[in-house]
C-alpha cells in the first residue's frame, strides 16, 4: 500500500510550494481528527491511508483511505472512503466529502477562521457498526499559529440519522522541527451524542513528500468505550513542511522609514548626476554660462580666438 501511494504522487508534478501539514493524519478528511482553519496550497494533492485499530475489539478496525486537494487561497475539499470492519463477513462501507472555506479576513486573537462542512453516506446500514454511517457536521474553526505552536478551537453541530447534537472540539499542534509535529485533541460529540474523543498524534516526515503518523487515543460513545491506535501514511504532490518560514513571513508588518532614511534619500535627489556636485541657482537657471573667474578679468578673452590664429592652425603642413 505505501508503495503504491508513493508511486501515485511521484506521477503528478508538484504544483504547490511547501505546505504546512495539520495535526492528525488526513488533514480535515479522516475520523481521528480535529479540523484546523489552514487551507492547503492550490493544487497541491494529498492521498492519505490509515489504519485505527479498537483495543476491546480486536476483529474490529477501520480501514480509511483520503484525497484531499486545494482548490483555491481560500479553498480546500477532500473525499473520504472508510471501511469498517464490524466482525461479520461484509465490512460496512461509507464515503465521505468535505469542504473548507477560509475566511477573507483575520480576527483578534485567533488569526484564521475557517467555515467546515462533512458529508458521510453509506449504500447500507450494519446494525454492529461501531461509527454512524449517515452523518453531516459542521461549524467554525479558528487557529492561531504562534511560531511553530498553533491551538485550535471548534464549535459547531452535527447530526446523525437526523438528530441534532452540538460539536465542539479544541487542539494543539507543536512543531518540533520542519520534519516532526506532535498534536493533541478532544472532540465531543463527532460520533453522536455524547461521545468524546481524546488523540495525541505524531506526525514524522520520512520522504520530501511523505510522512507518516501514529495516534494513540481513547474512544467513548454510548454503550462503548476502548483505547485505539492508529497508523497512517500521507504523500504530497508539495513538499511537507511541519514549520515552513512563509507563516512568520505573513505576519511582518510595514515598517515606516526613520527620518535618517527621508533626509538620505531627498540629498540623493539633489545631487547631479556624473559630478556627484549640487547645482548652483544660477547654473539651474543657465548651465550654458561658466561661472565668471575669481581674479575679474573677462572669460570671453580665455576662449576667443583671433581670426589670424584660426588661419595659421588651419594650414596643412608640408
Amino acid at each position: 500500500m505505501a508503495g503504491l501511494l508513493i508511486t501515485a504522487c511521484n506521477a503528478v508534478p508538484a504544483l504547490a510550494q511547501s505546505s504546512f501539514t495539520d495535526q492528525g493524519m488526513f488533514n480535515g478528511s479522516g475520523l481521528t481528527i480535529l479540523p484546523t482553519a489552514t487551507i492547503a496550497p492550490p493544487s497541491e494533492f494529498r492521498l492519505q491511508y490509515s489504519r485505527l485499530g479498537i483495543a476491546d475489539r480486536s476483529s474490529s478496525g477501520m480501514n480509511v483511505i483520503g484525497l484531499s486537494t486545494g482548490f483555491s487561497s481560500n479553498v480546500e475539499g477532500y473525499s473520504r472512503f472508510v471501511g469498517e470492519q464490524a466482525g461479520s463477513s461484509i465490512s460496512q462501507e461509507t464515503y465521505g466529502f468535505g469542504l473548507k472555506v477560509l475566511a477573507p479576513f483575520d480576527v483578534p486573537i485567533f488569526r484564521r477562521v475557517a467555515v467546515w462542512v462533512d458529508r458521510t453516506i453509506s449504500n447500507r446500514n450494519d446494525p454492529t457498526a461501531l461509527f454512524p454511517t449517515d452523518a453531516i457536521r459542521y461549524g467554525a474553526i479558528a487557529t492561531l499559529d504562534s511560531d511553530g505552536i498553533r491551538p485550535t478551537v471548534m464549535m459547531g453541530m452535527s447530526s446523525f440519522n437526523g438528530v441534532a447534537n452540538a460539536l465542539e472540539g479544541a487542539g494543539l499542534t507543536i512543531a518540533a522541527s520542519h520534519y516532526a509535529q506532535i498534536g493533541f485533541e478532544a472532540v465531543n460529540g463527532y460520533f453522536g451524542e455524547k461521545s468524546l474523543q481524546i488523540i495525541a498524534t505524531g506526525a514524522f516526515r520520512i520522504f520530501s513528500n511523505v510522512s507518516v503518523q501514529l495516534s494513540p487515543g481513547y474512544l467513548s460513545i454510548p454503550g462503548f468505550n476502548s483505547w485505539t491506535v492508529a497508523f497512517g501514511i500521507s504523500c504530497s504532490t508539495a513538499d511537507i513542511d511541519f514549520h515552513p518560514s512563509f507563516e512568520r513571513k505573513q505576519e511582518e508588518e510595514f515598517i515606516i522609514p526613520s527620518i535618517e532614511d527621508i533626509q538620505r534619500e531627498e540629498k540623493k535627489e539633489q545631487k547631479k548626476p556624473g559630478d556627484g556636485g549640487v547645482l548652483q541657482p544660477d547654473q539651474q537657471q543657465n548651465p550654458s554660462n561658466p561661472p565668471a573667474p575669481s581674479d575679474g578679468s573677462s572669460g570671453s578673452g580665455s576662449n576667443s580666438d583671433s581670426p589670424q590664429d584660426n588661419q595659421q592652425e588651419n594650414v596643412p603642413h608640408g
